[in-house]
């Protein structure tokens, strides 16, 4: 497929980011990591006060993904259309919906609701933050990416933290949620007061979806960055689901002992994230990328060749140190060969990311069943040998400081040898 060049057009100076964009985007993943951390501490008092099974409640959870990958695709699709305010709103208006529908009596139907709103707004909201900080990376002067992915860490611990201590302190997890949906409310106001960016190219807004699909599809440097964005969120989930499950079950520590592990892969990841911002101004992302790969391997087999208990969890922090980059890496490269119809680009991707991290839990558990979880665990290093062999196969494209200059029409020609 031969790309054409559209017609030029007319230069204009492109106007900086209003100086609050950056921490409206930070606190938007603030916000979506404290949630997620919050809610997988209620969900044993949401599954108390409806009275179900654990059996069933994982089928109710099951939903989530079902309802979050299609519209992942549907809202990166109408975000690129409806422009960068109303994609953020929708997604906050829905994660509002999904805290306020648990506030209310507990029944089974309410719970199922409420996990559908939880899948589309998450997903939405997923999608709609991750274009913008994608955005504002390509104008801004230094990159940024990593910092707003690290908030996303921090939101984690401190969301873990004080919904801890509130049920400690008897604070009932309604009076949690409805706090959460006020944070919400007052990120729905922010959305609107910062203004929204400029367009700087009107080929790029006219472009045809299905033609960024095929352009997906045929590239090769596109196809290596998804496999690496699906192997990082694998890694990210696996950790979530599993780690904690893994030292209480395995090793054989206390519940609150065994929390310590996955909190030191959120504090470590939050610590990573910062440091990979400065590695990549020095070697790139392709290298950083095989690095990442490799050490992800390393400390996954040295972490699972021990069983001495404060081992295991510092392995898991220097994981969460070697994982770090890789999300945002991977994105950093996306908004470099495709920095048009990002909402589009983001939504496929994380649709794909999602898929993988939704058929992976089986995998494990499957494992886990016939050998043993620790065993299981081994896949991390699985897919820290694959981020290494997709990286090497991507083109060099040098230092932080570069920047895309050309529409994604041009820049992702399968034709170009650089490319692929």
């Amino acid at each position: 497929m031969t790309a054409t060049l559209a017609p030029p057009a007319p230069a204009r100076k492109e106007s900086p980011h209003h100086p609050l964009t950056f921490w409206l985007i930070a606190a938007q993943y603030a916000i979506f990591g404290v949630t997620f951390a919050m809610v997988s501490v209620l969900w044993k008092d949401i599954i108390v006060a409806v009275h179900i099974s654990e059996a069933t409640f994982g089928r109710i959870l099951a939903v989530m993904p079902v309802a979050g990958v299609p519209i992942m695709l549907l809202g990166g699709y109408l975000g690129d259309r409806i422009g960068p305010r109303l994609l953020p709103t929708f997604g906050t208006v829905l994660m509002i919906a999904f805290c306020l529908t648990l506030v209310g009596p507990a029944s089974i139907m309410l719970l199922f609701l409420a996990v559908i709103f939880q899948g589309v707004g998450a997903g939405i909201y997923d999608v709609g933050i991750n274009a913008a900080a994608v955005d504002y990376e390509r104008r801004a002067p230094k990159s940024v990416l990593n910092a707003l992915h690290a908030c996303f860490n921090a939101g984690a611990v401190t969301g873990a933290i004080v919904t801890g201590v509130l049920r400690s302190a008897g604070v009932p997890y309604q009076a949690i949620l409805a706090g959460l949906a006020v944070l919400y409310g007052l990120m729905l106001i922010a959305i609107w007061r910062i203004p929204a960016p400029m367009q700087t190219s009107h080929a790029t807004q006219q472009r045809d979806w299905r033609g960024t699909l095929r352009e997906m599809r045929t590239n090769r440097t596109m196809r290596l960055i998804a496999i690496i964005l699906c192997c990082g969120l694998v890694i990210e989930g696996t950790m979530g689901t599993w780690a904690t499950l893994y030292l209480r079950a395995d090793i054989g520590l206390a519940a609150w002992i065994g929390g310590i592990g996955y909190a030191l892969f959120n504090v470590t990841m939050t610590i990573g994230r910062l440091m990979n911002q400065r590695l990549l101004a020095r070697i790139g992302p392709r290298t950083a990328l095989i690095g990442a790969g490799g050490a992800i391997l390393v400390v996954t087999v040295l972490t699972l060749q021990t069983r001495q208990p404060w081992l295991v969890i510092l392995g898991f922090g220097a994981l969460g140190v070697v994982t770090a980059g890789v999300f945002p890496t991977g994105f950093i490269v996306v908004g470099r060969i495709a920095p048009g119809a990002m909402g589009l680009v983001s939504g496929v991707l994380f649709a794909l990311a999602y898929l993988a991290w939704a058929a992976s839990s089986p995998l494990v558990g499957g494992i886990a069943d016939a050998l043993s979880l620790r065993l299981a665990l081994g896949i991390l290093g699985i897919l820290g040998a694959i981020v290494t062999l997709c990286a090497l196969r991507l083109p060099d494209q040098g230092a932080q400081s570069a920047k895309p200059t050309l529409p994604l029409s041009v820049m992702m020609t399968p034709n170009d040898p650089d490319i692929g």
